[in-house]
């Protein structure tokens, strides 16, 4: 949240305020990969989690 306090202190007026429903999320392992080669090694297709039953 510092980073992004300190980007919008930098880049826009001073009247920004803070929205806590806005939080980034973590990903872990997931941080930094595309979408694309999270479903190459998953083995999945972009369409299987809506057409392939739980």
């Amino acid at each position: 949240m510092a980073r992004a306090r300190r980007t919008a202190e930098l880049a826009g007026p001073a009247d920004q305020q803070v929205v806590p429903d806005l939080m980034e999320w973590q990903y872990g392992g997931c941080e930094g990969v595309t979408t694309a080669e999270i479903l190459r090694g998953s083995g999945l297709s972009a369409g299987s989690r809506l057409t392939t039953a739980p």
